[in-house]
């Protein structure tokens, strides 16, 4: 079953100090100072509720992984032209 990891499990793996961190990721979180575009674990994609009427998230680890290290990964940039080098 690929939903089986607690939160906790999930914010291990990432570095993650703080559960907010993750939850704010959450398409489903309401909350008006969180952009839309920085809300990219979707519901049965990256974490299911425990039950219709629980507060308890599961997730499927790997592709909240793969989510993560695809939206926060840094764009490489070209120093030396940058810096007006020869690139």
């Amino acid at each position: 079953m690929p939903f089986s990891a607690s939160t906790r499990e999930v914010m291990q793996t990432l570095g993650v100090l703080d559960a907010k961190t993750l939850h704010r990721r959450r398409e489903d979180y309401r909350d008006k100072s969180v952009h839309p575009d920085s809300q990219f674990f979707k519901l049965g994609v990256h974490y299911l509720r425990k039950s219709p009427t629980s507060k308890q998230l599961v997730w499927d680890q790997e592709a909240t992984v793969r989510a993560w290290v695809e939206a926060t990964k840094v764009q490489a940039q070209p120093v030396a032209a940058e810096q007006g080098g020869a690139a």
